[in-house]
């Protein structure tokens, strides 16, 4: 049964503010036209998200609550510390526990990891995504615990500085 993963780096964030945690830093108002243009995207292509896993952080959290507003889900985001912290092994294991029951998940998370991510899961060169870049991954898996290193097909990167242009 085919399975669709949408990694997504979080829109455009503030630079750090003295005394502001890097947790608490927000999108700017390039990175909220950023996540409005993937939502817009996703839903001009008719692809279908089902459950949104998020960091907790609020650049983060704040893409995520955009794209779901853009298409219009009534499904809640689930907000994880855990992909905060992403390592390869936290964010495989936050995967593999996911409900069999979605066909399409969506997971927002930061750079480096998100990339690593990405290559890890499809064994191509896909090289550090930019704010608000999308990778799309088919899976031919039964559930979701099944995903592993190299089985996911790289279906595309979107560069959301080549929706910018469109």
């Amino acid at each position: 049964m085919p399975r669709n993963l949408y990694l997504l780096r979080h829109a455009q964030a503030a630079e750090t503010q003295q005394g502001q945690q890097d947790y608490d830093r927000h999108l700017t108002s390039h990175g909220l036209r950023e996540a409005a243009a993937i939502a817009k995207y996703l839903k001009k292509n008719n692809i279908s998200i089902e459950l949104i896993i998020s960091s907790s952080a609020i650049r983060a959290y704040t893409t995520a609550k955009t794209i779901s507003e853009g298409l219009n889900l009534e499904t809640d985001i689930i907000q994880s510390k855990e992909v905060y912290h992403g390592s390869l092994k936290t964010l495989l294991d936050v995967l593999n526990q996911q409900s069999d029951e979605y066909k399409s998940i969506l997971l927002v998370g930061h750079n480096p990891y998100i990339s690593y991510f990405a290559e890890f899961l499809t064994k191509e060169n896909i090289g550090d995504l930019s704010t608000a870049g999308l990778v799309m991954i088919k899976f031919d898996i039964a559930n979701w615990s099944d995903i592993a290193e190299g089985n996911g097909l790289f279906e595309a990167y979107i560069d959301n500085t080549l929706i910018d242009a469109q």
